[in-house]
């Protein structure tokens, strides 16, 4: 998570750590949502696949930029015009995770008369 951590707040110019909880938060939460879509259980070395790591990051910033503007659809304000997707997260980044099903458990019973 550290790592982590430190490559969100390089992307987000962040230099101190007053906001590591709330970033923090947001990473857990953008991991929780990967590892659910790829059927990934954390484990203490590895708490998301390395090839999701960048669409944790993506969705981390997503979410900590719209800060005060959840729920926003459409606002414009001096020329500048923003639009959020109706979910917390974009489809455009979620697009890019590889969903992988839960497997099937299938038990058999050998019952003898």
């Amino acid at each position: 998570m550290t790592e982590l951590l430190a490559r969100l707040k390089v992307r987000l110019g962040i230099s101190d750590n007053s906001k590591d909880e709330l970033l923090t938060e947001h990473l857990q939460s953008a991991i929780d949502v990967v590892n659910e879509l790829r059927n990934y259980t954390s484990t203490d070395t590895v708490i998301v696949e390395t090839q999701y790591r960048s669409i944790v990051l993506d969705l981390a910033v997503s979410t900590y930029n719209k800060i005060g503007a959840e729920g926003e659809i459409v606002h414009s304000e001096n020329g500048v015009d923003r639009e959020y997707e109706s979910s917390q997260y974009p489809a455009s980044i979620i697009g890019r995770i590889l969903i992988k099903p839960r497997q099937e458990v299938t038990y058999s019973e050998n019952v003898e008369d």
